[in-house]
C-alpha cells in the first residue's frame, strides 16, 4: 500500500486543485446542502487529466474510471486524504478520509 502525504486541509486542497488539475471548487458542502467538512465540485465542466475527462458518471470504462472517477485522481486524492463522492451526475463533494 502506497503511503499518503500529509491530509491537507480543505484551502489547501483547492489550491491543489486549481493548480494540477485545473478544477475550481464551486464552494463547500455546507454551501450546497449544510453538510459540513467537503468540497464541492461540479462534474459538467469537462475538465481532463492525462487526456481523459476526471468525472464521467456514465462511464463504463472500468479499466480507467471506477464508478464514473478517474482513477488516476482518485489516487491523487488519496495520496492528500480526500476522496470523491457522487451527489448526483452533475455534482461531485470531495471528503477527507
Amino acid at each position: 500500500m502506497e503511503t499518503r502525504s500529509k491530509v491537507m486541509t480543505d484551502i489547501e486542497l483547492v489550491e491543489y486543485l486549481e493548480s494540477k488539475f485545473g478544477i475550481k471548487a464551486v464552494g463547500s458542502t455546507e454551501d450546497f446542502n449544510g453538510s459540513q467538512g467537503g468540497i464541492w465540485l461540479s462534474a459538467e465542466n469537462g475538465e481532463q487529466y492525462q487526456s481523459r475527462d476526471i468525472f464521467d458518471y456514465y462511464s463504463v470504462d472500468h479499466k480507467n474510471y471506477d464508478i464514473g472517477v478517474l482513477k488516476s485522481f482518485e489516487k491523487a486524492m488519496d495520496q492528500v486524504g480526500w476522496y470523491a463522492e457522487w451527489n448526483d451526475p452533475g455534482t461531485i463533494m470531495l471528503w477527507k478520509i
